[in-house]
């Protein structure tokens, strides 16, 4: 029997952090943003970079304020390509940021 003052191995504390954050499935994050340029494609792959993934929700940055109205119009087909390549559920909305603001638009 374990007791409160034995070690708790690193990744099962990570993990237990990623789930109160929302964040479960590390693993897609990292697929996420390593393979963003190519799943991504233009204007995306390089006009934005993605933020986080939680409960859903994948929050992009734009590289710079104008890119954001160029980008807004791309949400849905963006969201399409992340569905056909990482599956249906992964992404379920997209959420646009002006780079450095942290303000959503």
């Amino acid at each position: 029997m374990k007791s409160r003052r034995d070690p708790i191995p690193l990744g099962e504390v990570l993990k237990a952090v990623l789930n109160r954050l929302g964040m479960t499935d590390l693993d897609r994050w990292q697929r996420i943003q390593n393979e963003w340029e190519e799943v991504a494609g233009a204007p995306w792959n390089t006009q934005s970079r993605p933020l986080s993934l939680t409960n859903g929700v994948l929050v992009v940055e734009a590289v710079t304020p104008a890119a954001i109205g160029l980008l807004r119009y791309g949400v849905v087909g963006l969201r399409q390509r992340l569905c056909d390549h990482f599956g249906d559920g992964v992404v379920d909305e997209i959420q646009l940021r002006s780079p450095g603001s942290g303000r959503r638009t």
